[in-house]
């Protein structure tokens, strides 16, 4: 789950989810033909989502268009992430780093190849604070 330490701004919007979404608040989140979805480990993640917790029906997009608030993450935004399958460490600050499957999580392998976040600090070998890669 992403926790934003320091939002250069607070721009939100209200856009509809994906069909089948499950989401929940504080989830990084990316559009995909402009609904609102979980992204893939190297996906571009563009937004949070603020007050999800729920799951969307499965007709969602083209019957119920029901929205998620999200706040969009602009490049300066420091996102607070656990990291697993690796570690990080001073040395790593400013690589880059993709979402393991499932978007909860910072992958800490050190081969990133959809340079989704970069990591800004070290909290402890397995926390960071990250912004979102351009």
């Amino acid at each position: 789950m992403a926790k934003i330490i320091s939002p250069s701004r607070c721009a939100g919007a209200y856009k509809i989810a994906e069909n089948s979404a499950a989401l929940l608040a504080g989830s990084l989140v990316s559009l995909d033909w402009g609904f609102v979805s979980l992204p893939a480990a190297t996906d571009k993640v563009e937004w949070v989502a603020v007050d999800a917790d729920k799951t969307y029906d499965s007709d969602n997009e083209t019957v119920k268009n029901e929205k998620v608030n999200v706040l969009i993450l602009e490049d300066n935004t420091k996102i607070e992430m656990n990291v697993t399958n690796g570690t990080i460490t001073q040395a790593t600050v400013w690589l880059t780093y993709d979402l393991v499957t499932g978007w909860a999580t910072v992958d800490g392998a050190t081969s990133a190849t959809g340079v989704v976040l970069i990591l800004d600090e070290v909290i402890t070998s397995t926390k960071g604070i990250f912004k979102r890669a351009k």
